[in-house]
């Protein structure tokens, strides 16, 4: 009997112990990036502002990864950097475009993968823009949830620790507590989704 391929947390645990990091960079954006790159797209409505993002997303996973201690899963850290890049965009602007950053390897890198999970505009099914278009009246903090919720189909306690901006749900009553207050914020904005559509 075959002995069970390790999750992707316990990959990226074994290969940064290796001390390749690198390796553990591709590893998370070639398993997580498309959904991350999905949920940007889906907030921002704006596949050029999205890949800005996706960039500078991936540029902080890779600066960051070899100080990743396992406190939680690979695919809520990820999520945890994609949430943070798109607050830091809020507070740049709607205008003000990212300017490419130009890094050598990393670069390179990130070009091979991103090649790889964009879709093309004209793959993209009348259902989801359809949603896009429902989404547009949301506001951006709204437009996250409903893409972490739906997009991403995480559940409620992974979305209150991506959603955590200060880190302040050391424990599971704490957790519990905001996923029970993100869950209530959903429903009201499925209430104005649903008064869009009729």
């Amino acid at each position: 009997m075959t002995a069970p391929a390790p999750t992707i947390d316990a990959r990226v645990a074994e290969l940064l112990a290796a001390g390749t990091p690198d390796q553990a960079a591709v590893l998370v954006l070639e398993t997580h990036g498309p959904g991350i790159f999905r949920m940007l797209r889906g907030v921002f409505h704006d596949d050029d502002v999205a890949e800005d993002l996706y960039q500078r997303f991936s540029m902080e996973l890779w600066k960051s990864i070899a100080r990743f201690e396992g406190r939680s899963s690979v695919y809520t850290w990820a999520y945890v950097l994609a949430r943070r890049t798109v607050s830091w965009r809020l507070r740049q602007g709607e205008h003000k475009r990212e300017q490419r950053l130009k890094t050598g390897q990393e670069e390179a890198l990130l070009a091979e993968h991103w090649s790889r999970t964009a879709t093309p505009a004209w793959q993209r099914t009348e259902v989801k823009n359809r949603f896009q278009e429902l989404c547009q009246g949301l506001p951006k903090e709204d437009r996250v949830l409903v893409m972490l919720r739906i997009g991403e189909r995480m559940d409620w306690k992974q979305i209150a620790q991506v959603l955590d901006e200060e880190s302040a749900l050391a424990d599971t009553a704490a957790v519990n507590k905001e996923a029970a207050r993100l869950r209530k914020r959903f429903e009201r904005v499925k209430g104005k989704l649903r008064v869009a559509l009729t």
